[in-house]
């Protein structure tokens, strides 16, 4: 059944406690000193066509942003800071022509990004999108949106929370699924606001699609030899909850 709407402070108390253990680093959890050096190089490539963008916006608790760059139009997921250097060399990538909103919790700066690379933004109505928002997704019906992306609407920690499946290979999974510190999967009890019973029917979709990694944007990112290896482990997440 749907869980009662936490006050403001109950959010941000609950996703406070979930960013200790942030994207960029699986197991870390203190920050790096990031030199210059180190900021002009984001994002960074986490394979030949994926990217991890950093510059984790406040407003959005530290959410992690990828970058995904592809033939039919490069694709943001979720917001990072609009910071001068990671747009350059965004631009020299190709430039934003997609813009994934997985949530409404990790939108901040979404204006500035869709303004900047005259980008189309994609959100479900579930989350109730801001003005402007140029494309609405509508029910939880997985949606083939190009031969290599499938949306699939995953009501849980938000109503309007989604998926985006990448090339059957990668998951990216907003703050509905994570890797944890064993060795296995996760969902995040304590930052659901929607509801724990939908994120349980949500996972067990899930087990339909192929995918080996998993990339959040608060926790671990997942990675597995096979599929197969990846729908044991979901099964045995879907069993703990």
């Amino acid at each position: 059944m749907a869980q009662q709407p936490r006050s403001e402070d109950e959010r941000r108390q609950a996703l406070e406690a979930l960013h200790a253990c942030p994207v960029h680093a699986i197991g870390q959890r203190e920050r790096d000193p990031l030199t210059a050096a180190v900021l002009a190089s984001f994002p960074v490539a986490l394979t030949p066509d994926i990217y991890f963008c950093g510059f984790a916006n406040e407003a959005t608790f530290g959410a992690a942003s990828y970058f995904i760059r592809r033939d039919g139009g490069n694709v943001l997921v979720d917001i990072p800071r609009f910071f001068p250097k990671l747009v350059a060399n965004l631009e020299a990538l190709g430039g934003v022509q997609f813009i994934f909103l997985t949530h409404r919790d990790d939108i901040a700066g979404h204006d500035k990004f869709a303004a900047h690379f005259r980008a189309e933004r994609i959100m479900h109505t579930g989350d109730n999108p801001p003005a402007g928002i140029e494309k609405i997704i509508t029910g939880d019906a997985a949606i083939e949106w190009a031969h290599d992306l499938k949306i699939i609407p995953t009501p849980d920690h938000t109503r309007g929370s989604m998926c985006l499946l990448y090339a059957n290979e990668t998951l990216f999974s907003g703050d509905h699924l994570a890797g944890n510190s064993k060795g296995g999967l996760t969902s995040f009890r304590d930052a659901c606001w929607y509801s724990w019973e939908k994120v349980k029917e949500s996972n067990e979709r899930l087990l339909d699609l192929n995918f080996l990694q998993v990339f959040p944007g608060h926790g671990r990112r997942y990675l597995v030899k096979d599929i197969t290896s990846m729908r044991n482990n979901l099964r045995q997440l879907i069993e703990r909850m």
